[in-house]
């Protein structure tokens, strides 16, 4: 068959090709590894919301249950897997969260492998150089991989689950697929269109990797199920709940999605080339196929969602983004070269020097960028942790929202404002009702309160806050640690009058 887009690409079974192929790629790998050891040991990077999941892992180490505040049986985490292998680490005298942080950054170079190895396996090798080249050196992938954040390794393990699918390995496609889920739970959504697609590649109901799939998942839905109510995870259900009442429009992130794919001409080049490689994929790319609908199911969500955009949220669907873009530019330059090998190369490696000397001309800035993000944390919520730490007695409810370095750090029982790991709040957030967090003081009875200053200010102007504010008493404000002594607080703490 003809291919519209020019040439036929070539294969890697050209040895002295294929060599100089898989060293290139090898190269891109390490640069990757390379960028963000550079990053994590000039920034020490921590993300807020790794922090929760930390927590879960030294209570499970320390024997006291996969959870966040000792003695409630609440999966609050979304990532139970990498919780356990964080407690594990833990158990075993590593440090969990400096050895999470480094797993994530060489599970990113060995996604760069995979993303060109998935490449050759269906033609295409150069555009998978071209798409390791993106994912070792954009901004998103190096300031996530070095955060503790889970995500570069939902990355790896999802371009495990397609290697597999292409290579029609059944049994490995289902366990990995069971995993999925495990890890974090919209891999529901990966299990479902890998099974589904491996299904009708074998044209038939494939058994052995939905059995495989059952006996890797289902003891763990089983267990979640009987020891916390669900396999759910109570933070997808607060942040459904929560954001959705937040929410002022029908699909409030359209516009902030659109704009991560158009925010300059280089994410416009992009766009275009991506396109391209989708009408590559629809046309003649069938093994690719089931990773493009999963990258648009995961584009839809981020776009149709009311959930806040998280930055790591994007991280996944992005991959295989990279890869339609090196699809798109190396069904160009197959034009180019009228699909001449060594002509195709040249063309490819002139690419790929191109998006490295993009990524690297903007590393100064996603280091600046990282190490002022760190820093704010340094300055205000871990401080806040800390003397909170010796304020709080044992056993007393500290209610706040950040729930990461404060409830890390502050070791206090925590009643979340926003249900992540307290789905007890959530029957608050109702339309029409007194202010959510009026509410939860006046049922739920927190010792504590910490609020942020428009928080504050929020609560003491809503209906009925006369009555419940009465019942406590402002003992503390808390700046940024440097902070001007005029500037304004950033957190109020209130106490509960005995």
């Amino acid at each position: 068959m003809s291919n519209p887009v020019g040439p036929e690409p070539p294969t890697t079974t050209d040895p002295p090709l294929s060599r100089c192929l898989w060293l290139i790629a090898g190269c891109i790998a390490l640069l990757a590894v390379g960028l963000r050891l550079s990053l994590l040991l000039r920034t020490g990077s921590t993300a807020e919301d790794f922090l929760i999941t930390l927590r879960y892992a030294e209570n499970l180490a320390t024997g006291n249950g996969l959870l966040y505040n000792i003695g409630e049986q609440v999966l609050g985490t979304t990532t139970p897997l990498y919780a356990a292998l964080l407690a594990l680490l833990h158990a075993t005298g590593f440090n969990p969260a400096e050895s999470g942080k480094l797993l994530c950054i060489f599970s990113d170079g060995f996604s760069c492998l995979l993303l060109f190895r998935i490449a050759c396996r269906v033609g295409w090798p150069t555009a998978g150089l071209f798409a390791a080249a993106m994912l070792a050196v954009s901004a998103p992938n190096l300031t996530w991989a070095v955060s503790g954040m889970e995500t570069s390794l939902v990355v790896l393990l999802s371009l495990l689950v397609f290697a597999c699918l292409i290579d029609r390995r059944s049994v490995p496609l289902g366990c990995l697929c069971g995993l999925a889920p495990i890890l974090r739970i919209d891999g529901l959504v990966l299990a479902a269109v890998c099974l589904g697609a491996h299904s009708l590649v074998m044209r038939r109901v494939e058994w052995r990797s939905f059995a495989a799939f059952s006996c890797v998942f289902v003891p763990w839905a089983a267990y979640a199920t009987l020891t916390y109510g669900s396999f759910i995870p109570s933070s997808a259900v607060a942040k459904w709940t929560v954001y959705g009442y937040l929410a002022q429009s029908p699909f409030p992130n359209l516009a902030a999605f659109g704009a991560q794919l158009t925010r300059g001409a280089a994410y416009k080049l992009a766009l275009a080339a991506a396109c391209a490689g989708a009408v590559v994929v629809a046309r003649h790319v069938r093994n690719l196929r089931p990773m493009l609908l999963w990258m648009l199911l995961g584009f839809a969500q981020l776009a149709f969602s009311k959930v806040f955009l998280f930055g790591w949220y994007f991280v996944p669907p992005f991959v295989v983004y990279y890869l339609l873009v090196g699809l798109g530019v190396e069904s160009v330059a197959l034009r180019l070269t009228a699909g001449h090998p060594r002509r195709l190369l040249a063309a490819s490696l002139v690419a790929v020097v191109v998006v490295i000397s993009y990524g690297a001309a903007r590393f100064p800035l996603v280091l600046r960028e990282t190490e002022a993000a760190q820093e704010s944390e340094e300055r205000l919520r871990k401080p806040v942790g800390l003397a909170l730490r010796t304020l709080v007695a044992p056993g007393e409810r500290l209610m706040l929202e950040p729930i990461g370095y404060i409830g890390y750090y502050s070791h206090a029982r925590i009643l979340d404002a926003v249900g992540l790991v307290s789905p007890e709040v959530l029957r608050h957030y109702r339309r029409g009702g007194q202010h959510p967090y009026l509410g939860m003081m006046a049922s739920l009875h927190p010792e504590w309160v910490l609020l942020r200053a428009g928080e504050y200010a929020d609560v003491r102007q809503s209906s009925g806050a006369e009555s419940v504010l009465s019942r406590y008493a402002l003992v503390r404000t808390f700046s940024s640690v440097g902070a001007p002594a005029a500037s304004s607080p950033a957190f109020y703490l209130l106490r509960r009058s005995p």
